[in-house]
């Protein structure tokens, strides 16, 4: 590794390409990593932050309180917004039942069923208490992060990639990628006036966070208006630990920081456009994979479904999914079909199916498997706990969410299998998958069969992983465990796809900083920049995808991996009848 893609900090050197050993990927060979892929780098890290005092001055008094923030959400659950104090654990619980030690004749006197439903329950209940434990712990180490960064005038984050070129802050918890309470921490150090496209995109933001990013830019900007025509924005942020009204919100930390600037703009004696303002205003991608792929593959259906389409309104890809699901399970109920009927009152409400569904469909553009979709079922708790036998609930749920999906892109799901079969026909060669980038950067995926062994020991259990004999080079000690042709297919539509979500964000946040932008919030599929330029940043994002796959990406790729691999590739599957340029006017692309 040569010294210019070392950095990051004063007193040690972190690498600009995570990874190392048999699977460093892209790590292992540097040889052509593209101008945009480092000089986005080096723009976002570039960009000085602060703390918010505002919303630090907030979250401690909260903090020095000792309350936790519950509240009730739209489904009258309740919801814990900021976690002060540790959870209990289950164990010291005397409300919590599932925990306790049953006397031995009561455990003896069970069936095999009633045991297993009981560990179920203990196992859940646990569950339950480490994630609690670990939103707790988190909390703290941005908390106490905050209060020491807050004393400085301006800090920066240090950035790397992974092998796909995706960019990611070295510092953890606290940082722009991080929860709804560390954005709501930060802000820009150098403030920009708004100016009358500012002072929309403001609006936009506020009610974005609010909850209503499914309304038109406009109509966003019109809620944002009424709010402070209604009165109790301004309560919320006059008083803030007294009026919780804002707690309710989609994102109430970044929308309490966006709220705090929207109302003392328009209280400024000069007017609203003349106020310097300190915050990020992001647009969001659509479901961003499915986005890519549809994009890619000319997808007319995935298109639509996705939003890139002109002159549309705003679709809904979890709902149309959702709805489909809905439809066939009132068809099997009403035939009598036991475990459609266990799924119809989980999916009777329209969000409430749209939760079901919603994590498989963001995660089938980037590679999860069937049995992971029918985990989520039972991790997500999904799966009702009468239902008579869970995985045969879950399974039947991931058939129809499966079915759905192909349906609504099925040319993307087509290209999916082909970059599948492209990587394992170099998995069957014994090479690695290599392509080039939108933006021009060499990635490697890599997965060897590198050979493992378990120890376990008195009070845990570890691996140990099989090293190069002192005889044997990296090639040669590549070329005998070989590599892993399983994992190698299911991971490269993902990868594919991570790679060129990346250039998406690399080429734009360079092209950016060529119109004069000096301030980045960049978290993978959701672009950020001061106020101000948020039009612009739309407008430069919605170009730059049109660039990258307007010549026809997908030959592009198919030849840099013969190039690569020294193999013949199958041909790309048929493109379908979407215009990209469709995107230049599409209102909801990125919004």
């Amino acid at each position: 590794m040569t010294i210019q893609y070392e950095g990051g900090y004063f007193l040690f050197n972190e690498p600009l390409v995570r990874g190392y050993g048999a699977n460093g990927h892209t790590a292992n060979d540097l040889s052509n990593l593209s101008e945009y892929a480092v000089e986005a780098v080096n723009h976002i890290q570039e960009t000085p932050w602060k703390v918010n005092p505002f919303i630090l001055d907030v979250l401690k008094q909260f903090m020095e309180a000792k309350e936790d923030l519950i509240i009730k959400n739209n489904s009258g659950e309740s919801e814990t917004i900021l976690r002060v104090n540790p959870p209990l654990n289950p164990w010291h619980d005397p409300e919590e039942p599932t925990t306790k030690q049953l006397p031995k004749e009561v455990w003896e006197g069970m069936s095999r069923e009633d045991k297993q439903q009981f560990k179920k329950r203990r196992a859940k209940a646990l569950k339950r208490y480490e994630k609690r434990l670990g939103v707790y712990r988190a909390t703290q180490r941005i908390y106490d992060a905050a209060v020491e960064m807050s004393e400085f005038e301006h800090f920066y984050f240090p950035h790397n990639m992974d092998f796909r070129t995706r960019i990611y802050p070295i510092p953890t918890d606290l940082n722009p990628q991080s929860n709804d309470l560390s954005k709501g921490l930060l802000e820009f150090a150098r403030p920009t006036r708004l100016g009358k496209d500012g002072l929309f995109w403001m609006g936009f933001t506020v009610a974005s966070h609010w909850g209503e990013d499914k309304l038109s830019p406009e109509a966003r900007y019109q809620f944002a208006l009424k709010m402070l025509e209604d009165g109790s924005i301004q309560k919320w942020v006059d008083e803030p630990t007294e009026h919780l009204g804002w707690l309710t919100a989609d994102k109430p930390w970044q929308f309490l920081a966006a709220a705090y600037e929207w109302v003392w703009a328009h209280r400024l004696p000069e007017g609203p456009e003349a106020f310097l303002s300190y915050l990020p205003g992001n647009l969001d991608g659509s479901c961003n994979g499915a986005q890519h792929l549809s994009i890619m593959s000319r997808d007319l259906v995935g298109a639509t479904a996705t939003n890139c389409r002109a002159g549309l309104d705003r679709n809904d890809l979890y709902l149309e999914v959702a709805d489909r699901v809905w439809k066939r399970v009132q068809k099997d109920a009403e035939e009598g079909l036991q475990v459609a009927i266990e799924w119809v009152p989980k999916l009777q409400n329209k969000s409430d199916r749209r939760k079901v569904v919603k994590r498989s469909v963001m995660t089938v553009p980037y590679g999860v498997t069937e049995y992971g979709v029918a985990d989520f079922m039972i991790k997500d708790e999904h799966v009702s706990d009468s239902a008579e036998n869970q995985w045969d609930s879950a399974r039947y749920m991931r058939d129809l969410i499966m079915a759905s999906i192909d349906e609504t892109m099925e040319k993307g799901r087509e290209l999916q299998r082909w970059f599948q079969a492209c990587a394992v026909r170099c998995a069957e060669a014994g090479k690695p998958l290599v392509w080039d980038t939108p933006a021009g950067s060499k990635v490697t995926q890599a997965y060897r069969n590198v050979i493992q062994k378990r120890i376990t020991g008195f009070a845990t259990r570890f691996y140990i992983y099989e090293e190069q004999m002192d005889e044997e080079d990296d090639c040669e000690f590549y070329s005998r465990i070989g590599m892993n042709e399983k994992k190698m297919g299911t991971s490269a539509p993902p990868n594919v796809v991570h790679s060129c979500d990346a250039s998406h964000l690399q080429i734009t946040t360079c092209r950016m900083a060529d119109a004069g932008i000096k301030d980045f919030s960049m978290i993978h599929d959701s672009f950020g920049c001061p106020f101000a330029y948020v039009g612009l940043m739309r407008d430069i994002l919605r170009q730059t995808v049109v660039d990258m796959y307007g010549d026809g990406y997908l030959h592009e790729w198919k030849a840099s991996v013969e190039w690569y691999s020294g193999l013949t590739m199958p041909e790309p599957p048929t493109l379908g009848d979407f215009d990209i340029n469709e995107i230049l006017s599409s209102e909801f692309f990125f919004s």
